[in-house]
């Protein structure tokens, strides 16, 4: 009977101890997950602005039938991207 006790301390102690390591995991890889897209908030943004001049060059490239013109929009592509 003090057998049965005894194993069951120890089941008590495992699952405390493997909950308190799932918290610890859990919680600690939000953290490293909040604090990475923190830091990826700025290149969002880069990412939104460089898709944006891509799909106008793509419009005007689509559209346009003179190099002069196509080279113009290159540029203005540049300068867009070159600005924060």
């Amino acid at each position: 009977m003090n057998n049965s006790k005894g194993s069951r301390n120890v089941m008590k102690k495992n699952m405390i101890i493997w909950l308190i390591l799932i918290v610890i995991l859990v919680g600690g890889l939000t953290i490293i997950g909040l604090k990475i897209k923190n830091e990826n908030k700025e290149y969002k943004t880069l990412e939104q602005k460089m898709t944006d001049v891509a799909k106008a060059y793509y419009r005007e490239k689509r559209f346009s039938q003179y190099n002069g013109y196509i080279v113009a929009i290159y540029l203005k592509c540049l300068m867009a991207l070159t600005q924060k």
